[in-house]
């Protein structure tokens, strides 16, 4: 018998498209954040009495004159003056009639009367319009 002689075939390469995959990490866990420094007295205010947190409203008494106040605007005082015959009134926080409010310094208008008077000119405020 004679020998049989196949001829080589070639197949054709296959390709195929590579696709590669990210791997699957996990985000790394950022940090905690640090805590601010502490800018108040501890209770949540600023050294002029004002609120730290800005969206807290607050008026504070004038230290001399009980006709005016201040208001807090972003941490800082604006001095207000009440209406006329009226004091500022810390616990309700609003102007008010000089018989409802405990002044201590008069509204120093001038008059020497204390603007918190008994009724016989002894009032506990100067008035002596200094303030």
């Amino acid at each position: 018998q004679e020998p049989t002689t196949q001829e080589p075939t070639t197949q054709k390469p296959t390709t195929t498209e590579a696709t590669t995959q990210k791997p699957e990490t996990e985000a790394p866990e950022e940090p905690a954040p640090e805590p601010e420094p502490e800018t108040d007295n501890g209770a949540g205010d600023l050294p002029n009495g004002c609120p730290a947190d800005f969206d807290v409203h607050r008026l504070l008494p004038h230290e001399s004159d009980c006709s005016k106040f201040y208001y807090c605007n972003f941490g800082g005082l604006v001095l207000r003056q009440c209406a006329p015959g009226t004091l500022f009134n810390p616990k309700l926080q609003v102007c008010d009639w000089p018989r409802n409010v405990d002044c201590e310094h008069g509204s120093g208008d001038g008059n020497g009367d204390g603007d918190n008077g008994d009724g016989n000119g002894n009032g506990d405020g100067n008035g002596n319009g200094d303030g």
